[in-house]
């Protein structure tokens, strides 16, 4: 039986599609008055006939626009009752779960819900009244582009497009909406294939089934085992795309994409499908690079610079809007001569930027006297580079500039965005080569105080990263998870143009100019020094990660700032070293309150190597649930690692894991070097066990075709019974791989076996 949930949405669906067949037969109704106008009756005379006749030449465009607007209404409608019975089938309804529960894409709307915030309610008329949006909308172009400078205003525009589109999408049930916003400070939100797989979850929900492509992606994916390919991810969203009569992307900030070719590949891709009903909104800054790649999807009148004449009237109703109701201008709120000299003064020197003013208004809010705000009116920075200079001398003359420091640098190169609570810890964390150090009384208690330190260059969100959905249920725009009162805070740099100023040269200050190495070697020391604090079992409370907020953190990532920072200091070197083998902690099970901690699990070599070396590790320990050093090691492909553990006398057949031993973990992988490596020292080709049976069968499945014919050269059995898919021919099968089923067969695999 469908959820109640479901039901609510079907009641609701049903209403939309009561309205929309009633525009139906009003067009019919139409369509039968002009017919009685222009076709002669049968008792009618010759003259009455002859004016009919002509009046029906009159009408012909007219029926014509009827029958293509009802033949475009049926279709609709006929999409309409197929997704709604598919909405009711409870077992769509899991599968549609499971498969975004697989693709696991990150959560746009956290970033829309933000931009919303920002926007007042006439926030972009300029554009959204506009013909060329319109026309876009309707019989355009199908791609469009906007274009501006850094803080120009585009997030929040596109924040309001989506608005706009999402009403759109309400007057008509088969068009179908998605948006996705690029994130500086999002990993997860700079990949390209990472936005496919949000615009699949998205889009998922408008289809009148589940396509066959991603289900059967899913399934050759060992039903959700493993993530999808490149190919497969695009043909699922080919298939969708093509199952929705009217479906409108909006992409924002494409230049905060840290892979710009692939995102362009797979726009090209998306647009040779030649659906011209897919209509795609982009937004980005003016840079050569993304000029240059969407030449040949976007013409160029249907691009729109976004210059400052346009954005200055938005800048003037947010400058008005946060006088009228930031408490921090509370003071001036019946001083109109005041307020007025403000909203005069920033917008005539904003010039387009609405970033720049808001840093000028956090100013602003500061100044307890009409002196001091005239003063700073009549002393404002020119441009974005100036303005934060300006904040960073502020805080460097301040009591707090070590701290701000440390909240810079961890926000301009964290692994992935920081809960206000690991940040707050970060700050009690001491680096110097006397004395490494994680002091609790000097850590921040309060997340506002962040803000303090830090002004206008960073901002505190709430939220989940988890899959959000808009409500189509609802009149009201709601953009929302499954949030609770207790969502974690999120601490981020206020705007790109923050990072991009930071990790630059260009800070007059120079320890504000936040370098790449550097910054991951000290980001590393500070997550080895915060995991050196902990002794024993203590580990293992079960109130641990709620106490010790930066730990799940430090464990996880620490070999990975290390690695990043190409080769680190000999401080870190010793910190990694203390660490691994102080105690024989490295070995201890209760050592590992996350396994990832281990460096034969990371592939962070110099550590690994200077264990080795110095005779502290066992190379054939065991992880719970992880297998041998060496199965670690040869699942991530770390060959040097391989090397160095078989050298010291690590088992090359040790059982363990979900792959049973290291050379089914590295087939699966695809890992042909280490393959090499560990038939070379030994392995059993033929080893029985683990989720695919054997090594042969995990390179079949996977579709490794160099790696079968390494396992084949060495005398793998073609036909070996076990594993997951029974043989090695029924495991190419499954993946749909000819082309290595066809190599098992000239090998000699039977066909019914």
């Amino acid at each position: 039986m469908a959820d109640p949930i479901t039901i609510i949405g079907a009641v609701a669906s049903v209403v939309q599609l009561i309205d929309f067949s009633t525009r139906v037969l009003g067009h019919i109704q139409e369509l039968e008055g002009i017919l009685k106008d222009v076709l002669p009756g049968i008792r009618e005379g010759k003259m009455k006939k002859m004016g009919k006749g002509f009046r029906s030449l009159w009408r012909e465009s007219d029926v014509r626009r009827i029958d293509k607007e009802i033949g475009s209404y049926v279709n609709r409608l006929t999409f309409y009752c197929a997704w709604s019975s598919s909405r009711l089938d409870p077992r769509n309804n899991d599968m549609r779960a499971r498969l975004k529960k697989w693709l696991a894409p990150p959560d746009p709307f956290s970033n829309l819900n933000k931009a919303l915030k920002s926007r007042s309610a006439d926030t972009g008329k300029w554009y959204l009244q506009g013909k060329q949006y319109e026309a876009w909308k309707t019989t355009g172009h199908p791609y469009t582009w906007l274009y501006g400078s850094a803080g120009s205003g585009k997030t929040i525009l596109s924040a309001g497009i989506f608005d706009d589109l999402q009403t759109f999408c309400r007057e008509d049930p088969a068009r179908s909406l998605a948006v996705f916003f690029f994130d500086f400070n999002d990993v997860d939100k700079q990949d390209a294939l990472k936005m496919v797989k949000s615009l699949i979850s998205q889009l998922l929900d408008k289809c009148p089934g589940i396509p066959d492509a991603l289900q059967a992606a899913y399934s050759a994916c060992d039903d959700g085992r493993r993530q999808p390919s490149e190919h497969q991810l695009l043909n699922a969203l080919e298939r969708i795309l093509e199952s929705l009569p009217a479906p409108f992307i909006v992409l924002d900030a494409l230049d905060e994409c840290n892979a710009r070719e692939d995102l362009f590949d797979v726009l090209q891709q998306i647009r040779s499908w030649d659906k011209s009903f897919v209509r795609v909104l982009m937004t980005s800054r003016m840079e050569i690079d993304i000029e240059e790649g969407l030449e040949e999807l976007v013409p160029a009148t249907s691009t729109t610079p976004l210059e400052s004449h346009l954005v200055d009237e938005d800048i003037r109703t947010y400058v008005h809007e946060r006088l009228s109701s930031d408490t921090g201008f509370g003071r001036w709120q019946t001083d109109q001569p005041m307020q007025e000299e403000i909203e005069m003064t920033l917008g005539r020197k904003a010039c387009g930027m609405f970033r720049w003013a808001a840093c000028q208004l956090d100013v602003l809010a500061k100044c307890v006297t009409r002196g001091k705000v005239r003063r700073a009116l009549q002393d404002l920075p020119k441009t974005l580079d100036e303005t934060y200079a300006r904040i960073l001398q502020q805080i460097d003359e301040g009591e707090n500039a070590e701290e701000a420091l440390k909240i810079l640098r961890w926000l301009a190169y964290a692994a992935r965005p920081l809960k206000a609570d690991e940040l707050l810890e970060v700050t009690g964390i001491f680096i110097d080569e006397a004395h490494t150090r994680f002091d609790k009384d000097e850590v921040l208690e309060d997340p506002r105080d962040i803000l303090r330190i830090c002004s206008s260059l960073v901002s505190i969100t709430s939220g989940s990263d988890g899959a959000n959905e808009f409500d189509e249920a609802d009149d009201e725009t709601v953009y929302s998870s499954d949030a609770t009162i207790s969502e974690p805070q999120y601490v981020r740099l206020a705007h790109f143009s923050v990072k991009e100023y930071l990790v630059s040269a260009r800070p007059c200050i120079a320890k504000y100019s936040l370098q790449s190495d550097s910054s991951h070697d000290i980001l590393a020391m500070c997550c080895l020094v915060y995991l050196l604090r902990f002794q024993g079992d203590e580990w293992q409370t079960p109130d641990f990660e709620s106490t010790f907020h930066l730990a799940r953190y430090a464990a996880i990532f620490w070999t990975q700032h290390a690695r990043v920072s190409h080769g680190g200091s000999q401080q870190r070197h010793s910190l990694a070293m203390e660490l691994l083998t102080q105690g024989g902690r490295h070995s201890q099970p209760g050592h590992g309150c996350l396994t990832s901690v281990d460096p034969c699990h990371e592939g962070v070599e110099d550590a690994m190597c200077a264990i080795l070396n110095d005779g502290h590790a066992n190379e054939n320990s065991h992880w719970e649930g992880e297998g041998s050093a060496l199965y670690a090691a040869s699942s991530k492909g770390r060959a040097k690692v391989v090397e160095m553990l078989l050298a010291k006398g690590a088992d090359v057949n040790a059982q363990g894991g979900d792959y049973s031993n290291a050379l089914q973990a590295a087939s699966a992988g695809g890992h042909e070097k280490v393959v090499d490596i560990l038939l070379a020292k030994g392995a059993d080709v033929n080893a029985q066990g683990g989720d695919y049976g054997n090594a042969l069968q995990a390179a079949l499945a996977r579709g490794h075709e160099k790696v079968v014919d390494i396992l084949l050269a060495k005398g793998a059995d073609v036909n070996a019974q076990g594993g997951r898919y029974g043989n090695a021919l029924q495991a190419a099968s499954r993946g749909g791989h000819e082309k290595v089923a066809g190599m098992l067969l000239a090998k000699g695999a039977e066909v019914i076996a």
